[in-house]
């Protein structure tokens, strides 16, 4: 992976979804994005933000991370957000809205490492998206970190991780254990 050309995108470690089955990836999460930083590649962050009338609103009943605290970053990532090359706010599962798209082709960036929460979502959606042609990235791989990412249920995170592992989504423990 070249040095130049990654990133690491840090996905939705917002306070409003971090629950007790998802607060022990937070310093998971922070130690990468510390070993991230001490690299000096890019790091950014991401915040869902739900709206009322949503699609989540009106077809599933849920209309959690709207309004702060809920959207805002947790306090142990703060500070990293604020050094973040951005903060993209988002309506969409996706890293790529048009404007994360644009900043990863302006930057060039053809190795992105996801991680974060929720796996089964926003962090799986990213990482796909990375996959597909979507007329600028070829080729851009999107990178799973696994032991940094979480979903509300477990069996899904574990079926997410093996299905990103071992279906074309790239797993590195090299790139865990030594940047």
């Amino acid at each position: 992976m070249s040095s130049t050309r990654a990133a690491l995108i840090v996905i939705d470690m917002q306070n409003g979804f971090i629950n007790d089955q998802s607060r022990h990836v937070i310093p998971k999460v922070v130690e990468l994005v510390e070993r991230w930083e001490d690299t000096g590649r890019p790091v950014v962050f991401t915040r869902y933000h739900d709206y009322p009338g949503s699609p989540f609103e009106r077809l599933i009943h849920w209309s959690k991370v709207q309004h702060t605290p809920e959207t805002e970053i947790v306090p142990e990532l703060s500070q990293h957000a604020a050094r973040a090359r951005t903060v993209l706010d988002k309506r969409i599962y996706s890293y790529f809205t048009s404007e994360g798209a644009d900043i990863a082709a302006w930057e060039g960036w053809t190795d992105l490492v996801f991680c974060g929460v929720p796996t089964e979502s926003c962090v799986l959606k990213s990482a796909v998206d990375a996959l597909v042609d979507l007329g600028r990235f070829r080729p851009l791989w999107g990178l799973f970190s696994p032991m940094r990412c979480v979903s509300v249920e477990v069996p899904i995170h574990v079926s997410v991780g093996r299905d990103l592992g071992s279906g074309g989504v790239c797993c590195r423990a090299w790139l865990l254990g030594g940047m």
